[in-house]
């Protein structure tokens, strides 16, 4: 897969037009980071109560798109653009998320499963106007930890999304191999709330996300014993579970503790007590630096 600039790489973070990398750290924060490499610059703070997602650089390269949550739930944010010269913040938007900008000069959005469209001059002083609906019933995480919306347009205009019914966390699910070629291998493991599932390094166990009627825990399957193994159960929702580059460790995100999602890491065999980071990072996708 190639990455141009503009790609969207998640809720989080986007190849901007001047070869740097975009991403927000929830109450971090913006960051900035070269695609190359280099030492990555904070161009948002924020204040106590605030959380930032899906940073979008305007054209110019002098003022940052992003969603500003101030409260429990995504769809009560706001779509903010602030400066990068004096730090100037104004509300486009009040009451939605997951804000695109095109060159059409028009943002979209979401709110509540609906995408909107509205008229947006990225250097002008007002909000976004004429808001009209262009697509209901769009899967949406507004729920959990960020308020990313599952769609994307491309740069001829084109839209593609996700139903929200794709998205239905109790929804049961089976595993399936699927090959380049998009020939699918169903596994031999019964249906079940399956979430986010990472394959280890070497291939022969599976760590997901599994909802017990509101606690999201992290479990394995062995595919060589064809067996699951539950590796948390402490209440809470956990979340985002990425295996260390040598399959030994788990890291993953969890708001049991205060109900703030925070990083942890435990022994992949669920030997052990999950231990906190001191990565402050509240309610981001963790990952691991490769081992030399």
């Amino acid at each position: 897969m190639s990455l141009s600039a503009g790609t969207r790489l998640g809720p989080y973070e986007v190849w901007s037009e001047d070869d740097t990398i975009l991403y927000a750290q929830g109450p971090g924060g913006i960051w900035r980071v070269p695609a190359a490499g280099g030492t990555a610059e904070q161009v948002v703070k924020l204040e106590a109560g605030e959380s930032a997602d899906n940073p979008q650089l305007l054209p110019g390269g002098r003022a940052v798109l992003f969603t500003l949550g101030q409260g429990a739930s995504w769809d009560d944010a706001a779509i903010v653009v602030q400066s990068l010269d004096d730090g100037a913040r104004r509300v486009v938007v009040k009451g939605g998320n997951d804000a695109r900008y095109l060159p059409t000069g028009h943002l979209v959005y979401a709110h509540r499963g609906t995408l909107l469209a509205a008229s947006f001059a990225p250097g002008g002083v007002g909000t976004a106007a004429g808001a009209v609906p262009v697509v209901e019933n769009v899967a949406q995480s507004s729920g959990f930890a960020t308020g990313a919306a599952q769609f994307s347009v491309s740069r001829d205009g084109m839209l593609v999304y996700m139903p929200a019914s794709e998205l239905a966390v109790r929804q049961e699910r089976r595993i399936v191999w699927v090959d380049q070629r998009g020939n699918e291998e169903p596994i031999p493991a019964p249906p079940r709330l399956y979430l986010a599932p990472r394959l280890a390094p070497d291939g022969q166990r599976l760590a997901f996300l599994h909802d017990t009627s509101g606690d999201i825990d992290v479990w394995a399957y062995d595919f060589r014993r064809g067996i699951f193994e539950r590796l948390t159960a402490d209440p809470g929702r956990d979340s985002e579970a990425v295996w260390s580059p040598d399959g030994e460790r788990l890291a993953f995100v969890s708001d049991r503790d205060d109900g703030n999602f925070e990083i942890y890491v435990m022994d992949a065999d669920g030997s052990g007590q999950a231990n906190l980071t001191a990565d402050p990072a509240a309610d981001r996708e963790p990952s691991w630096a490769a081992e030399q």
